[in-house]
């Protein structure tokens, strides 16, 4: 699988093969570049793990700025680690 890297203050990834939707726009973060601490080492997005919900919107308004929208303007799905999937 191909990604491009983006280099900005919060860099990130794209896939090109999901170019062909012209109407989504997608981005998969590192941890670098946020304001986090220990544990969370910087750019957490997770609202449940015990970060500081001040430091979490901070992140995400680093995140809507990395690729130039608003932060009402994002959208982001909520991801678990397991082994249940949803199909819809």
């Amino acid at each position: 699988m191909t990604m491009n890297y983006h280099n900005r203050p919060v860099p990130y990834y794209t896939f090109p093969s999901l170019d062909a939707f012209p109407r989504l726009f997608h981005a998969v973060f590192t941890r670098r570049g946020g304001v986090s601490p220990k544990p969370w080492d910087s750019l957490n997005l997770g609202w449940t793990v015990g970060d500081d919900p001040e430091r979490v919107e901070e992140n995400y308004r680093r995140v809507a700025r990395a690729v130039g929208v608003t932060r009402e303007a994002l959208t982001t799905p909520w991801q678990v680690h397991g082994n249940t999937i949803l199909l819809a």
